[in-house]
């Protein structure tokens, strides 16, 4: 819900240059599933769109909704998209491992450092697989969850980004 998205926002923005582009059912590459907000574009489409908007450091949380066959590809197109358009640093976080094929493709985005040393891993998945209470379900969070992503992602972004993504 909004207060979710609003408790996420406001801790991981304070004080940074800072722009959420967050959709239901976002995929890698390929347009997301429907929900009432529409059909959501793909997080390759959303970086294209934005282009010289980007800044210092993208940060990719998306995963949920795609296969595990096609999510190495749909990875490197997403961190080549974001280099190309100048960004140097992505942080890649890992999902949830309450169900298939998460696990897998957690493995994928930990594997894809080899190939891509602009990317961090910032490793959620040990870090909630502990609190099932931070989850309305498999994958979407409480507001208390929101709070601890928020809480978890943020000194990654810092360490990764520090001074050039401060305003």
């Amino acid at each position: 819900g909004g207060c979710v998205g609003l408790a996420r926002r406001l801790r991981l923005a304070h004080g940074l240059d800072f722009r959420l582009e967050d959709a239901p059912c976002r995929k890698l590459v390929s347009p997301g599933c429907a929900s009432d907000a529409g059909v959501p574009p793909s997080a390759l489409e959303t970086i294209a769109r934005l282009g010289p908007e980007l800044g210092q450091l993208g940060v990719v949380d998306v995963g949920y909704n795609d296969s595990a066959e096609d999510y190495s590809a749909g990875l490197d197109s997403v961190a080549r998209a974001l280099i190309e358009q100048g960004v140097p640093h992505v942080v890649w976080v890992t999902l949830r491992e309450s169900q298939a094929p998460w696990p897998e493709i957690n493995q994928q985005i930990r594997d894809a450092t080899a190939r891509w040393p602009q990317l961090t891993v910032a490793d959620w998945a040990p870090v909630a697989a502990p609190h099932p209470e931070w989850f309305q379900d498999n994958a979407h969070m409480t507001g208390l969850g929101a709070a601890a992503f928020a809480a978890f992602l943020r000194p990654v972004v810092m360490n990764v980004c520090g001074a050039p993504c401060v305003t």
